[in-house]
Protein backbone atom coordinates (compact mmCIF):
# COMPACT_ATOMS: atom_id res chain seq x y z
CA UNK A 1 0.00 0.00 0.00
CA UNK A 2 1.15 3.55 -0.67
CA UNK A 3 1.74 6.09 2.05
CA UNK A 4 -1.44 7.96 1.08
CA UNK A 5 -3.69 5.03 1.98
CA UNK A 6 -1.91 4.70 5.32
CA UNK A 7 -2.53 8.38 6.05
CA UNK A 8 -6.18 8.32 5.02
CA UNK A 9 -7.25 5.25 6.99
CA UNK A 10 -9.38 6.16 10.05
CA UNK A 11 -7.19 6.19 13.14
CA UNK A 12 -7.82 4.47 16.47
CA UNK A 13 -8.56 6.51 19.56
CA UNK A 14 -8.43 5.80 23.28
CA UNK A 15 -12.07 6.87 23.67
CA UNK A 16 -14.04 5.34 20.78
CA UNK A 17 -17.42 5.58 22.54
CA UNK A 18 -17.13 9.34 22.99
CA UNK A 19 -15.99 9.79 19.38
CA UNK A 20 -18.79 7.60 17.98
CA UNK A 21 -21.39 9.32 20.13
CA UNK A 22 -20.31 12.79 18.99
CA UNK A 23 -20.14 11.87 15.30
CA UNK A 24 -23.46 10.03 15.18
CA UNK A 25 -25.06 12.59 17.49
CA UNK A 26 -24.16 15.31 15.00
CA UNK A 27 -25.74 13.27 12.20
CA UNK A 28 -28.88 12.78 14.30
CA UNK A 29 -29.22 16.51 15.02
CA UNK A 30 -28.77 17.36 11.33
CA UNK A 31 -31.39 14.76 10.42
CA UNK A 32 -33.89 16.14 12.95
CA UNK A 33 -33.37 19.70 11.69
CA UNK A 34 -33.29 19.04 7.95
CA UNK A 35 -35.85 16.29 7.48
CA UNK A 36 -38.51 18.27 9.36
CA UNK A 37 -37.91 21.16 6.95
CA UNK A 38 -37.71 18.85 3.95
CA UNK A 39 -41.18 17.45 4.59
CA UNK A 40 -42.92 20.62 5.72
CA UNK A 41 -44.47 21.19 2.30
CA UNK A 42 -46.80 18.22 2.78
CA UNK A 43 -47.33 18.51 6.51
CA UNK A 44 -50.79 20.00 6.11
CA UNK A 45 -51.97 17.01 4.12
CA UNK A 46 -51.00 14.66 6.90
CA UNK A 47 -53.17 16.33 9.52
CA UNK A 48 -55.72 18.32 7.56
CA UNK A 49 -57.85 15.39 6.42
CA UNK A 50 -59.80 12.89 8.47
CA UNK A 51 -59.10 10.29 5.82
CA UNK A 52 -55.36 10.49 6.40
CA UNK A 53 -52.54 11.31 3.96
CA UNK A 54 -53.51 12.16 0.45
CA UNK A 55 -52.02 10.89 -2.79
CA UNK A 56 -49.54 13.78 -3.11
CA UNK A 57 -48.37 13.26 0.48
CA UNK A 58 -47.68 9.58 -0.03
CA UNK A 59 -45.99 10.30 -3.33
CA UNK A 60 -43.72 12.87 -1.70
CA UNK A 61 -42.57 10.55 1.07
CA UNK A 62 -42.24 7.56 -1.24
CA UNK A 63 -40.07 9.52 -3.66
CA UNK A 64 -38.16 11.89 -1.40
CA UNK A 65 -37.85 10.17 1.99
CA UNK A 66 -37.86 6.40 1.56
CA UNK A 67 -36.90 6.73 -2.10
CA UNK A 68 -33.76 8.74 -1.32
CA UNK A 69 -32.71 6.43 1.50
CA UNK A 70 -32.89 3.49 -0.93
CA UNK A 71 -31.68 5.17 -4.11
CA UNK A 72 -28.85 4.27 -6.46
CA UNK A 73 -26.76 6.86 -4.64
CA UNK A 74 -26.95 4.78 -1.46
CA UNK A 75 -25.22 1.92 -3.29
CA UNK A 76 -22.55 4.26 -4.61
CA UNK A 77 -22.07 5.83 -1.18
CA UNK A 78 -21.72 2.39 0.37
CA UNK A 79 -18.95 1.51 -2.09
CA UNK A 80 -17.24 4.86 -1.59
CA UNK A 81 -17.44 4.45 2.21
CA UNK A 82 -15.98 0.92 2.12
CA UNK A 83 -13.01 2.22 0.13
CA UNK A 84 -12.59 5.20 2.42
CA UNK A 85 -12.45 2.83 5.39
CA UNK A 86 -9.32 1.36 3.76
CA UNK A 87 -7.86 4.77 3.06
CA UNK A 88 -8.72 4.67 -0.66
CA UNK A 89 -10.58 7.49 -2.40
CA UNK A 90 -12.55 5.84 -5.21
CA UNK A 91 -12.99 8.51 -7.88
CA UNK A 92 -14.36 5.95 -10.33
CA UNK A 93 -17.59 5.18 -8.46
CA UNK A 94 -19.61 7.47 -10.76
CA UNK A 95 -18.10 5.92 -13.88
CA UNK A 96 -18.88 2.46 -12.52
CA UNK A 97 -22.53 3.50 -12.35
CA UNK A 98 -22.42 4.90 -15.90
CA UNK A 99 -20.70 1.76 -17.18
CA UNK A 100 -23.26 -0.46 -15.45
CA UNK A 101 -26.14 1.57 -16.85
CA UNK A 102 -24.80 1.35 -20.41
CA UNK A 103 -24.13 -2.41 -20.04
CA UNK A 104 -27.68 -3.02 -18.79
CA UNK A 105 -29.19 -0.83 -21.52
CA UNK A 106 -27.20 -2.68 -24.20
CA UNK A 107 -28.34 -6.03 -22.83
CA UNK A 108 -31.97 -4.92 -22.78
CA UNK A 109 -31.54 -3.58 -26.32
CA UNK A 110 -30.55 -7.11 -27.36
CA UNK A 111 -33.80 -8.39 -25.79
CA UNK A 112 -31.96 -10.29 -23.09
CA UNK A 113 -33.84 -11.13 -19.88
CA UNK A 114 -33.85 -8.52 -17.15
CA UNK A 115 -31.74 -10.62 -14.72
CA UNK A 116 -29.08 -10.94 -17.42
CA UNK A 117 -29.09 -7.16 -17.92
CA UNK A 118 -28.61 -6.59 -14.19
CA UNK A 119 -25.87 -9.22 -14.11
CA UNK A 120 -24.14 -7.43 -17.00
CA UNK A 121 -24.29 -4.14 -15.08
CA UNK A 122 -22.82 -5.69 -11.93
CA UNK A 123 -20.20 -7.55 -13.95
CA UNK A 124 -19.08 -4.38 -15.72
CA UNK A 125 -18.75 -2.61 -12.38
CA UNK A 126 -16.84 -5.54 -10.88
CA UNK A 127 -14.43 -5.48 -13.82
CA UNK A 128 -13.69 -1.81 -13.24
CA UNK A 129 -13.33 -2.45 -9.51
CA UNK A 130 -10.92 -5.31 -10.13
CA UNK A 131 -8.69 -3.08 -12.28
CA UNK A 132 -8.69 -0.45 -9.56
CA UNK A 133 -7.94 -3.07 -6.94
CA UNK A 134 -4.96 -4.40 -8.85
CA UNK A 135 -3.57 -0.91 -9.41
CA UNK A 136 -3.96 0.11 -5.77
CA UNK A 137 -3.42 -3.19 -3.96
CA UNK A 138 -0.76 -4.79 -6.16
CA UNK A 139 0.95 -1.98 -8.09
CA UNK A 140 0.71 0.38 -5.07
CA UNK A 141 -0.56 3.28 -7.15
CA UNK A 142 -2.20 5.95 -4.93
CA UNK A 143 -5.96 5.49 -4.87
CA UNK A 144 -7.02 8.89 -6.28
CA UNK A 145 -4.53 8.58 -9.14
CA UNK A 146 -5.48 5.01 -10.04
CA UNK A 147 -9.25 5.41 -9.80
CA UNK A 148 -9.17 8.85 -11.41
CA UNK A 149 -7.26 7.47 -14.39
CA UNK A 150 -9.61 4.52 -14.85
CA UNK A 151 -12.62 6.85 -14.53
CA UNK A 152 -11.32 9.08 -17.34
CA UNK A 153 -10.56 6.01 -19.44
CA UNK A 154 -14.07 4.61 -18.96
CA UNK A 155 -15.61 7.99 -19.77
CA UNK A 156 -13.79 8.17 -23.10
CA UNK A 157 -14.67 4.52 -23.82
CA UNK A 158 -18.36 5.18 -23.22
CA UNK A 159 -18.22 8.26 -25.43
CA UNK A 160 -16.80 6.13 -28.23
CA UNK A 161 -19.46 3.44 -27.76
CA UNK A 162 -22.42 5.79 -27.35
CA UNK A 163 -22.21 8.34 -30.13
CA UNK A 164 -25.48 9.98 -29.19
CA UNK A 165 -24.50 10.38 -25.55
CA UNK A 166 -27.26 8.12 -24.27
CA UNK A 167 -28.97 4.76 -24.74
CA UNK A 168 -32.72 4.55 -24.20
CA UNK A 169 -34.33 1.28 -23.19
CA UNK A 170 -37.45 0.03 -24.92
CA UNK A 171 -40.81 0.77 -23.28
CA UNK A 172 -41.97 -2.13 -21.16
CA UNK A 173 -38.46 -3.39 -20.37
CA UNK A 174 -39.25 -3.33 -16.66
CA UNK A 175 -42.84 -4.59 -16.84
CA UNK A 176 -41.78 -7.75 -15.06
CA UNK A 177 -40.86 -5.65 -12.02
CA UNK A 178 -44.13 -3.75 -12.13
CA UNK A 179 -46.14 -6.96 -12.41
CA UNK A 180 -44.62 -8.24 -9.17
CA UNK A 181 -46.79 -5.78 -7.23
CA UNK A 182 -50.45 -4.89 -7.38
CA UNK A 183 -51.65 -1.32 -6.87
CA UNK A 184 -55.38 -1.01 -7.38
CA UNK A 185 -57.95 1.73 -6.92
CA UNK A 186 -57.99 5.47 -7.48
CA UNK A 187 -55.08 6.12 -5.14
CA UNK A 188 -52.52 4.30 -7.28
CA UNK A 189 -49.31 6.32 -7.45
CA UNK A 190 -47.83 6.91 -10.92
CA UNK A 191 -44.88 4.55 -11.50
CA UNK A 192 -45.08 3.39 -7.86
CA UNK A 193 -44.51 -0.30 -8.72
CA UNK A 194 -41.19 0.46 -10.45
CA UNK A 195 -40.14 2.84 -7.69
CA UNK A 196 -40.84 0.29 -4.98
CA UNK A 197 -39.10 -2.42 -7.02
CA UNK A 198 -35.98 -0.26 -7.30
CA UNK A 199 -36.05 0.39 -3.57
CA UNK A 200 -36.31 -3.35 -2.87
CA UNK A 201 -33.34 -4.09 -5.13
CA UNK A 202 -31.24 -1.43 -3.39
CA UNK A 203 -32.34 -2.68 0.03
CA UNK A 204 -31.40 -6.26 -0.89
CA UNK A 205 -27.92 -5.23 -2.07
CA UNK A 206 -27.47 -3.11 1.07
CA UNK A 207 -28.51 -6.05 3.26
CA UNK A 208 -26.02 -8.37 1.53
CA UNK A 209 -23.15 -5.93 2.10
CA UNK A 210 -24.17 -5.47 5.73
CA UNK A 211 -24.23 -9.25 6.20
CA UNK A 212 -20.71 -9.48 4.78
CA UNK A 213 -19.61 -6.75 7.18
CA UNK A 214 -21.08 -8.72 10.07
CA UNK A 215 -19.06 -11.76 8.97
CA UNK A 216 -15.92 -9.63 8.70
CA UNK A 217 -16.50 -8.13 12.13
CA UNK A 218 -16.97 -11.55 13.70
CA UNK A 219 -13.35 -12.44 12.96
CA UNK A 220 -14.23 -15.37 10.68
CA UNK A 221 -12.86 -13.57 7.63
CA UNK A 222 -9.30 -12.28 7.87
CA UNK A 223 -7.36 -10.51 5.15
CA UNK A 224 -4.32 -8.32 4.79
CA UNK A 225 -4.73 -4.61 4.21
CA UNK A 226 -3.81 -5.09 0.57
CA UNK A 227 -6.64 -7.58 0.07
CA UNK A 228 -9.02 -5.42 2.08
CA UNK A 229 -8.41 -2.55 -0.33
CA UNK A 230 -8.82 -4.86 -3.32
CA UNK A 231 -12.10 -6.23 -1.94
CA UNK A 232 -13.40 -2.73 -1.12
CA UNK A 233 -12.68 -1.46 -4.64
CA UNK A 234 -14.19 -4.60 -6.15
CA UNK A 235 -17.38 -4.25 -4.12
CA UNK A 236 -17.49 -0.51 -4.86
CA UNK A 237 -17.39 -1.21 -8.58
CA UNK A 238 -20.10 -3.85 -8.32
CA UNK A 239 -22.36 -1.62 -6.26
CA UNK A 240 -21.80 1.25 -8.69
CA UNK A 241 -22.70 -0.99 -11.64
CA UNK A 242 -25.89 -2.10 -9.90
CA UNK A 243 -26.66 1.55 -9.16
CA UNK A 244 -26.42 2.30 -12.88
CA UNK A 245 -28.98 -0.43 -13.60
CA UNK A 246 -31.26 1.05 -10.92
CA UNK A 247 -30.91 4.41 -12.65
CA UNK A 248 -32.46 2.79 -15.73
CA UNK A 249 -35.50 1.78 -13.69
CA UNK A 250 -36.05 5.41 -12.71
CA UNK A 251 -35.10 7.18 -15.95
CA UNK A 252 -35.30 4.55 -18.75
CA UNK A 253 -32.15 5.97 -20.34
CA UNK A 254 -28.42 5.42 -19.77
CA UNK A 255 -26.42 8.62 -20.20
CA UNK A 256 -22.70 9.14 -20.76
CA UNK A 257 -21.40 11.83 -18.39
CA UNK A 258 -19.18 14.62 -19.60
CA UNK A 259 -17.19 14.75 -16.36
CA UNK A 260 -15.78 11.79 -14.39
CA UNK A 261 -17.08 13.04 -11.02
CA UNK A 262 -20.83 13.23 -10.58
CA UNK A 263 -23.29 13.79 -7.74
CA UNK A 264 -21.32 14.73 -4.61
CA UNK A 265 -24.02 13.41 -2.30
CA UNK A 266 -22.09 10.15 -2.55
CA UNK A 267 -19.09 11.71 -0.83
CA UNK A 268 -21.11 13.84 1.59
CA UNK A 269 -23.19 10.90 2.85
CA UNK A 270 -20.09 8.75 3.35
CA UNK A 271 -18.41 11.45 5.42
CA UNK A 272 -21.54 12.23 7.44
CA UNK A 273 -21.80 8.53 8.34
CA UNK A 274 -18.24 8.68 9.71
CA UNK A 275 -16.43 6.71 6.99
CA UNK A 276 -13.28 8.83 7.42
CA UNK A 277 -13.50 9.12 11.20
CA UNK A 278 -14.72 5.99 12.98
CA UNK A 279 -11.75 3.66 13.47
CA UNK A 280 -11.73 0.29 15.18
CA UNK A 281 -13.44 -3.08 15.09
CA UNK A 282 -17.03 -3.14 13.77
CA UNK A 283 -16.88 0.59 12.99
CA UNK A 284 -17.40 -0.13 9.29
CA UNK A 285 -20.64 -1.86 10.22
CA UNK A 286 -21.62 1.21 12.24
CA UNK A 287 -20.91 3.43 9.22
CA UNK A 288 -23.15 1.20 7.11
CA UNK A 289 -25.99 1.49 9.62
CA UNK A 290 -25.76 5.31 9.57
CA UNK A 291 -25.42 5.59 5.79
CA UNK A 292 -29.14 5.67 4.77
CA UNK A 293 -29.83 8.50 7.22
CA UNK A 294 -26.70 10.30 6.02
CA UNK A 295 -27.90 10.03 2.42
CA UNK A 296 -31.24 11.57 3.40
CA UNK A 297 -29.46 14.42 5.23
CA UNK A 298 -27.22 15.09 2.22
CA UNK A 299 -30.26 15.16 -0.09
CA UNK A 300 -32.22 17.49 2.18
CA UNK A 301 -29.17 19.75 2.53
CA UNK A 302 -28.80 19.99 -1.24
CA UNK A 303 -32.46 20.82 -1.76
CA UNK A 304 -33.13 23.17 1.13
CA UNK A 305 -30.05 24.83 2.65
CA UNK A 306 -28.59 27.41 0.28
CA UNK A 307 -29.62 28.19 -3.28
CA UNK A 308 -26.22 29.32 -4.58
CA UNK A 309 -26.75 31.13 -7.93
CA UNK A 310 -23.64 29.68 -9.61
CA UNK A 311 -23.09 25.90 -9.66
CA UNK A 312 -25.62 25.60 -6.86
CA UNK A 313 -25.75 21.88 -6.07
CA UNK A 314 -22.01 21.12 -6.34
CA UNK A 315 -21.17 24.19 -4.24
CA UNK A 316 -23.69 23.17 -1.58
CA UNK A 317 -22.28 19.66 -1.44
CA UNK A 318 -18.69 20.92 -1.29
CA UNK A 319 -19.73 23.18 1.57
CA UNK A 320 -21.24 20.24 3.45
CA UNK A 321 -18.20 18.07 2.74
CA UNK A 322 -15.75 20.72 3.93
CA UNK A 323 -17.69 21.59 7.07
CA UNK A 324 -18.13 17.90 7.97
CA UNK A 325 -14.45 17.08 7.43
CA UNK A 326 -13.23 19.89 9.67
CA UNK A 327 -15.80 19.08 12.37
CA UNK A 328 -14.78 15.41 12.42
CA UNK A 329 -11.12 16.44 12.47
CA UNK A 330 -11.81 18.64 15.50
CA UNK A 331 -13.60 15.74 17.24
CA UNK A 332 -10.63 13.45 16.59
CA UNK A 333 -8.12 16.02 17.86
CA UNK A 334 -10.16 16.59 21.02
CA UNK A 335 -9.97 12.90 21.94
CA UNK A 336 -6.28 12.34 21.22
CA UNK A 337 -4.53 10.93 24.28
CA UNK A 338 -1.63 13.39 24.38
CA UNK A 339 -3.26 16.36 22.75
CA UNK A 340 -1.76 19.71 23.83
CA UNK A 341 -4.19 22.54 24.57
CA UNK A 342 -7.12 20.14 24.41
CA UNK A 343 -9.57 22.88 25.33
CA UNK A 344 -8.77 24.56 22.01
CA UNK A 345 -9.69 21.41 20.12
CA UNK A 346 -12.86 20.99 22.19
CA UNK A 347 -13.87 24.59 21.48
CA UNK A 348 -13.11 24.02 17.80
CA UNK A 349 -15.33 20.92 17.73
CA UNK A 350 -18.19 22.80 19.40
CA UNK A 351 -17.94 25.81 17.09
CA UNK A 352 -17.63 23.83 13.86
CA UNK A 353 -20.53 21.55 14.87
CA UNK A 354 -22.63 24.61 15.74
CA UNK A 355 -21.78 26.06 12.34
CA UNK A 356 -23.09 22.92 10.65
CA UNK A 357 -26.31 22.87 12.68
CA UNK A 358 -26.98 26.61 12.21
CA UNK A 359 -26.42 26.25 8.47
CA UNK A 360 -28.90 23.35 8.40
CA UNK A 361 -31.36 25.35 10.52
CA UNK A 362 -31.34 28.16 8.00
CA UNK A 363 -33.44 25.95 5.73
CA UNK A 364 -36.44 26.57 7.98
CA UNK A 365 -36.21 30.38 7.77
CA UNK A 366 -38.88 31.94 5.54
CA UNK A 367 -37.29 35.38 5.07
CA UNK A 368 -34.55 35.46 2.45
CA UNK A 369 -32.66 38.16 4.36
CA UNK A 370 -32.87 36.29 7.67
CA UNK A 371 -31.75 33.10 5.94
CA UNK A 372 -28.72 34.88 4.49
CA UNK A 373 -27.87 36.17 7.97
CA UNK A 374 -28.01 32.60 9.26
CA UNK A 375 -25.69 31.51 6.45
CA UNK A 376 -23.08 34.09 7.38
CA UNK A 377 -23.46 33.32 11.09
CA UNK A 378 -22.91 29.62 10.47
CA UNK A 379 -19.86 30.30 8.31
CA UNK A 380 -18.48 32.64 10.99
CA UNK A 381 -18.89 29.98 13.69
CA UNK A 382 -17.31 27.32 11.50
CA UNK A 383 -14.38 29.53 10.48
CA UNK A 384 -13.77 30.48 14.12
CA UNK A 385 -13.70 26.79 15.04
CA UNK A 386 -11.35 26.07 12.13
CA UNK A 387 -8.98 28.80 13.33
CA UNK A 388 -8.97 27.33 16.86
CA UNK A 389 -8.29 23.89 15.44
CA UNK A 390 -5.30 25.14 13.45
CA UNK A 391 -4.03 26.94 16.55
CA UNK A 392 -4.35 23.73 18.55
CA UNK A 393 -2.38 21.83 15.90
CA UNK A 394 0.31 24.54 16.03
CA UNK A 395 0.71 24.11 19.80
CA UNK A 396 0.85 20.32 19.40
CA UNK A 397 3.63 20.55 16.83
CA UNK A 398 5.63 22.88 19.05
CA UNK A 399 5.23 20.52 21.99
CA UNK A 400 6.43 17.56 19.93
CA UNK A 401 9.41 19.56 18.68
CA UNK A 402 10.44 20.37 22.27
CA UNK A 403 10.20 16.69 23.19
CA UNK A 404 12.46 15.64 20.31
CA UNK A 405 14.99 18.39 21.10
Amino acid sequence: MSWLEDRLRPSFTMRPLARDSMALGLLLVLALVLVSVYGKGVGAGLTGSAEGPGLADRGFYLNNIAGQMASMYLLMAMGFALCLRCGVIDLSVWMAASLGGVAAARALGQHLPLPVAFAAAVGAGLGLGAINGLLVGRAKVPGPLATGATAVGVMWLLRALCRGGEIAVAPGSFNVLASMQEFKGEETLPLAPLLVARMLIVALAYAIVMFLLVLGGSGRVRASRRWQSFAALLVSGGLGGLGGACWLIDRSVATVPTFPIGDLRVVAASLLAGAALLGGRNRTLLVGVALPAAMLVATAWRQEVWSVPLWGWPVQMLLLIGMTLVTHWAIEQTLRWRQQKRWLSAAAAILTACGLVVMAGSAGIESARARLDFHFLSLLLWLAGTALLLLSKHFSRRAKARVWV
